[in-house]
């Protein structure tokens, strides 16, 4: 992917937004537990349909590698929404209501 610019940067904000929200949202993993878990699921939703579409709206659908690496990463994200029950109780998530 390096010689598709518009592919790249958008690879690395990836990179960083994926692993950067789990630890902020409320769930048994969750340090910081600020976003709600439903919340984390929508954001989940956002981003696989964002990088499906990515190489169409970012200009390097012809790029086949990149494509390729965009359309798979964005059917991954879509099966873990699949899995994951994203609707808990706060005791489920970690967190109390007081």
């Amino acid at each position: 992917m390096a010689h598709h610019t518009p592919a790249l940067p958008s690879a690395r904000a990836m990179l960083v937004w994926a692993p950067g929200m789990t630890p902020l949202t409320a769930f048994p993993l969750g340090m910081v537990k600020i976003i709600p878990f439903p919340i984390h699921g929508a954001l989940e939703l956002t981003a696989a349909i964002g990088l499906v579409l990515a190489p169409w709206l970012f200009g390097f659908q012809r790029a086949e590698a990149a494509r390729w690496f965009y359309v798979v990463a964005g059917v991954a994200e879509a099966a873990v929404l699949v899995l994951t029950r994203y609707r808990t109780t706060p005791a489920e998530a970690g967190t109390t209501t007081a």
